[in-house]
């Protein structure tokens, strides 16, 4: 158990609903008011201006991360290190976690200050997945770990019950990269055809570089979003043998996977 944090006005009744989203009843509920609250809302207390939920969220990311790889390493036990590492940078990721947020209903919940908030989805992302690792935190400090990775294991059943029997199915970027390494040797690439929308929230269309020939656009909010849209529709013309520009991959080994086309 940790000190209790400076109190945040709150209704109980909402209070009482997240908490039972959670099916976790707080003792101690400023630990939840702390966790909604967002860095850039204003301080309640003036002798503590930094009472807001980012230490929550450090503790939470730990919690969250030993939840996962404890199921991982339970679940998979002839699994090697590499895949069970990215089955859980697929359920750790941001979006993953904002969808958790979704079913939470935590938008209606987070106190923030953050403009047009809504208008700027990756903003939004961020801000939800870092109110998740908040909860989690706060669950630890009024509960201990026992009833935190309670919490985080009932949050994540669905995204474990999901998990592919590859976790390269649920990141086509990596499948691609993995499919025309084999036939070529080098990686695609990921260049941004269009930008289209205000400079606060744009909207990107991405095209996949093979080799010397272009693959099929995507887009998204992010560069992220939309470079897998992109590699994704490409991987689905190859599926479907629309390949005649493309050579045929060779059998060998898989190479390594590269990185991820960062946020806009």
């Amino acid at each position: 158990m940790t000190d209790s944090p400076a109190t945040d006005d709150d209704g109980d009744e909402r209070l009482g609903d997240l908490e039972s989203a959670l099916a976790y009843p707080f003792r101690d509920r400023d630990w939840l008011r702390l966790a909604l609250r967002h860095r850039s809302a204003p301080p309640t207390d003036a002798a503590h201006p930094s009472s807001n939920n980012e230490r929550l969220e450090f503790l939470g990311d730990a919690v969250l991360d030993l939840a996962i790889r404890a199921f991982l390493f339970d679940r998979y036990p002839e699994a090697q290190e590499g895949l069970l590492t990215q089955w859980r940078s697929q359920i750790a990721a941001r979006a993953s976690l904002a969808t958790l947020a979704g079913t939470l209903r935590l938008d209606e919940y987070m106190r923030h200050h953050v403009p047009d908030a809504e208008g700027r989805p990756a903003q939004r992302e961020r801000l939800l997945a870092d109110g998740v690792e908040a909860l989690l935190g706060a669950v630890y400090c009024d509960g201990g770990y026992g009833r935190a990775g309670a919490v985080a294991n009932a949050l994540l059943a669905r995204s474990f019950e999901e998990l592919p029997a590859d976790p390269r199915e649920g990141n086509p970027k990596s499948a691609l990269q993995e499919r025309w390494q084999r036939a070529c040797g080098e990686p695609p690439r990921y260049e941004v055809s269009h930008v289209e929308g205000p400079s606060h929230a744009p909207h990107f269309t991405m095209v996949v570089i093979l080799g010397e020939d272009r693959g099929e656009p995507g887009s998204g909010w992010t560069k992220r979003e939309a470079s897998r849209n992109a590699a994704r529709a490409t991987l689905d013309k190859l599926e479907r043998g629309d390949q005649t520009h493309l050579p045929d991959p060779l059998p060998s080994a898989t190479l390594p996977i590269g990185g991820d086309v960062d946020d806009a």
